[in-house]
């Protein structure tokens, strides 16, 4: 049901039945959802990249429930996960409408904005260090 959320909103506006939501690292990630009374309404992933590193994506909230706090609630779940691991850098593709709210949870600019080679949306690479408890 996450999958169908983030090909929904990630997808959709591409017109045509590309699949992109699911790639071989889908099974190993720590996955973090809510759900609502019809479904999936918000999720995220958080991946091992290396012996002290994690990427945060698929971070999406169905647009009916946004503005509810459902994201920084996915967010911290998977950053409380990447500590309870043993912390590291965390680094994510922000779309630029979204890089101030990446901005409340410590994460900074690492480079230029650029194109998405699977969507053509604008993104922008940050990145947070997290320690361990």
């Amino acid at each position: 049901m996450a999958c169908e959320l983030r090909r929904e909103v990630f997808f959709s506006h591409l017109g045509s039945d590309f699949d992109g939501v699911r790639d071989d690292r889908e099974e190993e990630s720590i996955h973090a959802v809510i759900r609502g009374d019809k479904g999936v309404c918000a999720c995220g992933r958080l991946t091992a990249i290396g012996p002290a590193g994690w990427v945060v994506t698929q971070m999406c909230v169905d647009e009916r429930w946004r503005g509810r706090g459902l994201g920084s609630r996915i967010l911290t779940t998977l950053l409380a996960q990447a500590v309870k691991h043993g912390g590291g850098r965390i680094e994510l593709a922000s779309r630029l409408k979204a890089v101030g709210f990446y901005r409340r949870f410590g994460f900074i600019p690492a480079g230029e904005p650029y194109p998405s080679p699977r969507t053509g949306a604008m993104l922008l690479r940050m990145v947070l260090e997290l320690s361990a408890n």
